[in-house]
């Protein structure tokens, strides 16, 4: 679970909660180290979760009730592959710049 949470930048105990409360995931399997393992479906809802709670303000007994006519209203499917692109981008350029940075010393 830490790791989706650190991916989503909240806390574990936030995960947790919105999982508990919204009541829409399933409990993910856990490993043999007793760790969550979360399929790319429900970090695809987490992150749908986390836009409604955090963007747009909505209560998480609103977004458990309206979760299907959110995703259709608020064109979340988009806005979460934008976001997707636009950190993959964040980690290229971050890796440019370290690139030059080495150049930059080694010279």
């Amino acid at each position: 679970m830490a790791d989706v949470a650190e991916m989503l930048s909240e806390p574990v105990s936030t995960i947790r909660w919105w999982i508990n409360e919204v009541n829409i995931l399933q409990r993910p399997p856990e490993s043999a180290k007793r760790k969550w393992k979360f399929s790319e479906r429900d970090v695809k809802t987490l992150r749908s979760i986390q836009y409604l709670v955090r963007v747009k303000g909505l209560r998480l007994d609103n977004i458990k009730a309206n979760l299907s006519k959110y995703g259709q209203e608020y064109g979340i499917d988009k806005q979460l592959n934008l976001i997707g692109r636009l950190e993959k981008l964040q980690c290229e350029l971050t890796e440019i710049i370290d690139e030059l940075k080495r150049d930059t010393q080694k010279h």
